[in-house]
């Protein structure tokens, strides 16, 4: 008997279908749209332009800065915030009483409103502030370091509230693929003498490739995008000593140029697409590798 065609589950997708059409794949193409035309708020009228939009950005300086700022800012983050996910996931990995607390308490900042982090951050890293009455008792002697009114300083202090906000959250996704490798591979280790660092690099690292892969992902995408950080820290200043190439998209904005921030963004999409696709083809080798 043939069975009757039930359409049912079909139509309780087009709620959500209408949803992402609607708020995500409309808005997506109509920026790439705006980024070929001449509106802004001084000229009302979109009329197209073609690629005079990204030619005109790539001939302003500021533009140039605020790449440099953010290849600067993600190559560090990229670095450092792998590095003590995974300190901080091998900790947690260890059996102790206290291990869904901590679980907790590293997962916590990536939970907490940008506005509050930055409030908090700004108390600890002005001239009186805790940080630096720490580094005071330290050396035993005083220590004013202007964290955020300098502009050697100021990426730096977005860069430890990025650090301090999402370590945890990728130690904790960190520790959930270390919790996938067989305790099996570390006896045999064992047995063969195999010291705590052949083990890690041996044995560890290469069973962890598909966390660390998404890992790297999440963070080179956060990093690019940055734009919270130092919107509630520095404001992308002192003078433009802080400024991403987001914070450059939201000045443009801001002064009314509506066509060219969208060519901006339009190109920071494909850089972020190119990176993500050769970042994932490259862990995917390594996977197949260990396979």
């Amino acid at each position: 008997m043939k069975k009757k065609y039930n359409p049912y589950p079909i139509w309780l997708t087009f709620p959500s279908i209408f949803f992402i059409a609607a708020f995500y794949l409309f808005p997506i193409v109509l920026g790439i749209g705006l980024a070929f035309t001449s509106w802004s708020f001084h000229n009302l009228e979109m009329e197209f332009i073609g690629l005079e939009n990204f030619r005109s950005v790539l001939k302003d300086p500021d533009f140039f800065v605020s790449v440099q700022h953010t290849l600067r800012y993600a190559v560090v983050i990229l670095v450092l915030r792998n590095v003590f996910a995974m300190i901080l996931a091998l900790g947690m990995n260890r059996k102790m009483r206290s291990t869904n607390f901590l679980r907790t308490v590293y997962f916590l900042p990536s939970v907490l409103s940008y506005v509050v982090v930055g409030i908090m951050f700004i108390a600890m890293l002005r001239m009186s502030g805790m940080v630096n009455q720490l580094l005071s008792a330290i050396v035993g002697m005083q220590v004013e370091i202007p964290w955020i009114d300098s502009p050697k300083m100021s990426l730096i202090s977005v860069m430890m509230l990025d650090l301090w906000v999402w370590s945890g959250f990728h130690g904790v996704l960190l520790l959930n693929g270390l919790q996938t490798i067989d305790e099996s591979y570390y006896e045999a280790a064992k047995i063969d003498g195999a010291n705590s660092w052949k083990t890690f690099t041996r044995i560890t690292l290469p069973l962890m490739i598909p966390s660390i892969r998404m890992s790297f992902v999440l963070t080179m995408i956060g990093a690019l995008r940055v734009f919270e950080q130092c919107m509630v820290l520095t404001y992308g200043g002192p003078g433009n000593s802080s400024m991403t190439v987001n914070m450059y998209v939201y000045r443009l904005f801001g002064l009314g140029f509506y066509s060219k921030s969208s060519a901006v963004e339009t190109m920071l999409a494909i850089v972020i697409f190119t990176l993500t696709f050769i970042i994932t083809k490259l862990f995917q080798k390594k996977e197949m590798e260990v396979s």
